[in-house]
C-alpha cells in the first residue's frame, strides 16, 4: 500500500508541473508535440518527368504517411504517356496518365515516362469473361518492353491462360500475374472457367443399401449435387458422413439431401 501511495504522489507532481508549464508557455509545448507528431508521418515523394511530358504535381512533395496522392502526365506534343516507375510505392495504374499513388516508407521518387507516337504499338488487354484485367485500356507501349497484365478471376472461377496474337510473347501464359512483349498492335486475353472438383458418393460397405449417384462424378465449385441413400430391406438409412476432402451436406440425416464442394475433391458415404 505505501509503495502505491508513492506513486501515486510522484504521479500527481508531474501532473501538476506539466499544468504549469503549459500555463506558462501557452500553447508553445502543445505545438511543438504536433510538429514533431506531423514530423514523423511525413514522407517525401518526388514526382519527374522523363523530359517528354509534363506532370502534376511536380516536384518534392511532402504527404503524410498512407495518405493517397492523385498524379497526372501530360506528354508533349507527337510524344504519348507509356507508363509511371519507381519503387516503394504502390500505384493506383501505373499505365495510367491519371492516377493515385502511395509510399511504403519514408521517400520515394516516381518518374512519367512518355515515347514518341510513332513509336510505339498498341497495347489492348482484356477478359473473355467470368474476370477482370489489368490494365483494362489500350495502352501504348514500347517495341521490346515488358507490361505487367494480370487476371482476377470472378467467385467461383479460376484462370486458365493467356491468348494473343504471334506478336505478343508472354513471360508465362499460364500464370495470372505475368508480362506481355509486344512487336505490333496486340489484343491479349485472359480465359477463365468454372472451378471444378470431383465427387465420390459411396455406400458404407455392408450391403445394406444403395445411393444415386454412385461412384465419381465431375461437379462445379458451390453448385447442390442432388444425393440419395436407399436402404435395403430390413435396413433402415443411419446418416452421411463425409470420408475424404471436405464437403457441406445439406442434412446429414436425411436420406435424400444435397451435397456441396467448395474447396477439393471429396467422398461422402452413406450409412446404413
Amino acid at each position: 500500500m505505501g509503495r502505491r501511495i508513492k506513486y501515486l504522489t510522484i504521479a500527481i507532481v508531474l501532473i501538476i508541473f506539466m499544468v504549469l508549464m503549459y500555463s506558462r508557455c501557452g500553447n508553445t509545448l502543445l505545438e511543438d508535440l504536433v510538429v514533431d507528431v506531423e514530423r514523423a508521418l511525413n514522407t517525401v515523394l518526388t514526382i519527374n518527368s522523363d523530359g517528354n511530358g509534363t506532370v502534376d504535381p511536380s516536384g518534392e512533395i511532402t504527404v503524410i504517411t498512407g495518405d493517397v496522392v492523385d498524379i497526372s502526365a501530360t506528354p508533349n506534343s507527337g510524344y504519348v504517356f507509356t507508363s509511371w516507375t519507381g519503387t516503394g510505392i504502390t500505384f493506383g495504374n501505373r499505365y495510367s496518365a491519371n492516377t493515385t499513388v502511395s509510399l511504403n516508407g519514408k521517400t520515394a521518387t516516381i518518374t512519367a515516362n512518355f515515347a514518341d507516337e510513332n513509336s510505339v504499338f498498341n497495347l489492348t488487354v482484356q477478359s473473355t469473361g467470368y474476370g477482370s484485367v489489368e490494365p483494362s485500356e489500350t495502352i501504348p507501349t514500347l517495341p521490346g518492353t515488358q507490361v505487367s497484365i494480370n487476371a482476377i478471376s470472378d467467385y467461383s472461377y479460376e484462370f486458365v491462360n493467356w491468348t494473343g496474337p504471334l506478336s505478343a510473347s508472354f513471360g508465362d501464359d499460364t500464370s495470372e500475374n505475368t508480362t506481355v512483349t509486344i512487336t505490333e498492335n496486340s489484343l491479349v486475353q485472359a480465359h477463365f472457367d468454372q472451378i471444378q472438383y470431383q465427387l465420390t458418393v459411396s455406400d458404407d460397405g455392408s450391403g445394406n443399401g444403395t445411393t444415386f449417384p454412385s461412384g465419381t462424378q465431375t461437379v462445379i465449385f458451390g453448385a447442390e449435387t442432388d444425393i440419395t441413400a436407399t436402404p435395403s430391406e430390413n435396413y433402415i438409412f443411419k446418416e452421411w458422413t463425409v470420408t475424404i476432402g471436405s464437403a457441406q451436406i445439406g442434412n446429414t440425416d436425411f436420406a435424400s439431401t444435397t451435397a456441396t464442394l467448395t474447396s477439393s475433391d471429396a467422398t461422402v458415404q452413406a450409412n446404413f
